[in-house]
């Protein structure tokens, strides 16, 4: 089975022209309100990025508003914002487990980290209630990999593997951690929220 990916932006603003968000996970929940809506039939997803997704989250305000409260009431009692306050998105990723001899447990993360390359160079902010999904969201076998969402598996610091698709997973125990790495679409249409790949990523 394909990994796949759903993202659900806020509105991020130009930054630097190299930016990362770094972010802990804070919800694993059998839901996906971009490619099934308002249904616990989803696979089980990690989220990252903004607390306020649920099943029904459908608006950029609706994240932004709850974040806002959030970050406010952090500020009022004088805790450790553990999330970037700038993060109003919310970026679900297929939970990974490991079977052992009493069940499934959920693969720890070491870091999930979003970056965004050459933003100074965008003509448009990333609009309003823009929502996407990297890879494909019905694939089954390695075949269904697209192309352009750069998918890779691969064992962080160790050798590249001689032979093995950049899609599939390592035949080896990694060292230190697997990594997966994926690009999300760059061209946006502002009125439709229509997206796609430019083909220009490196």
């Amino acid at each position: 089975m394909l990994p796949t990916t759903s993202l659900l932006l806020a509105g991020a603003g130009i930054a630097n022209a190299y930016t990362i968000a770094v972010a802990e996970p804070f919800m694993r929940k059998n839901i996906d309100p971009v490619v099934i809506p308002g249904q616990y039939k989803s696979h089980m997803h990690t989220f990252f990025g903004s607390g306020a997704v649920t099943l029904n989250t459908n608006t950029s305000a609706e994240l932004q508003a709850a974040e806002l409260f959030d970050v406010l009431e952090v500020i009022a009692s004088s805790s450790t914002i553990r999330r970037s306050l700038a993060d109003m998105s919310s970026k679900g990723i297929p939970t990974l487990y490991v079977k052992n001899d009493t069940g499934m447990t959920p693969v720890p993360f070491s870091r999930f980290s979003a970056y965004y390359v050459a933003i100074e160079s965008a003509e448009v902010a990333i609009p309003q209630n823009y929502k996407t999904v990297a890879g494909n969201s019905k694939g089954t076998t390695q075949a269904d990999v697209e192309d352009l969402a750069g998918i890779q598996w691969f064992c962080e610091g160790d050798p590249t593997e001689e032979g093995k698709d950049v899609a599939a997973w390592p035949t080896k125990t990694c060292s230190t951690h697997l990594q997966t790495l994926l690009l999300f679409h760059d061209c946006v249409n502002e009125q439709t929220l229509e997206s796609a790949y430019s083909g220009t990523q490196n």
